[in-house]
């Protein structure tokens, strides 16, 4: 039973990629934040190099091989300006466009990292409460919310964010 559903799962996935990509709905940037080494023991600022390009359907991340991600912290590429003291958050979105740049990403661009991959395999079978995806009683489940009441089926949030992306609404 649990083996039929992660099959459900993979093709619902491999469905969404088909659709999206016929649709040519817009794609993002998956990055990963590297620390570069120390080098004569003097640190170098981090940036966030290229993963590959995913689209974004609400909390997950779907790349065209089928990878899946949660969501994790996204970037939009913009200068980062100076360092201003400001809250420690505002000062976070400054590194984190300062690292995109360095990376090698264009201004406008949107980067997702800190992203988390989500295995397609029966480890979605009975996965904690707070997964992104799960499956329960043989049913795909999405947490699209904070808690892990905010859950709905993969199939009917699959069929709501694709059409978004298919068919955006005007000025989106």
């Amino acid at each position: 039973m649990s083996d039929d559903a992660v099959e459900v799962v993979r093709a619902a996935i491999a469905d969404a990629v088909g659709r999206l990509a016929a649709a040519g709905a817009r794609e993002e940037w998956l990055g990963e934040v590297v620390v570069p080494r120390r080098v004569l023991g003097v640190g170098r600022p981090p940036r966030i190099d290229r993963r590959g390009r995913v689209w974004r359907v609400g909390t997950l991340l779907i790349a065209r091989d089928g990878a899946v991600h949660a969501v994790g912290t996204t970037t939009r590429v913009s200068d980062p300006g100076r360092p201003q003291g400001l809250t420690a958050s505002v000062e976070l979105r400054r590194a984190e466009r300062a690292a995109a740049l360095a990376g090698g990403f264009a201004l406008g661009e949107v980067v997702n990292h800190g992203t988390a991959p989500i295995a397609i395999d029966a480890s979605l079978v009975d996965a904690p409460a707070d997964a992104v995806l799960a499956i329960r009683d043989g049913v795909a489940w999405v947490r699209w919310g904070r808690t892990a009441a905010e859950r709905t089926r993969l199939d009917a949030y699959l069929a709501d964010q694709l059409d978004l992306l298919e068919h955006p609404p005007q000025g989106a």
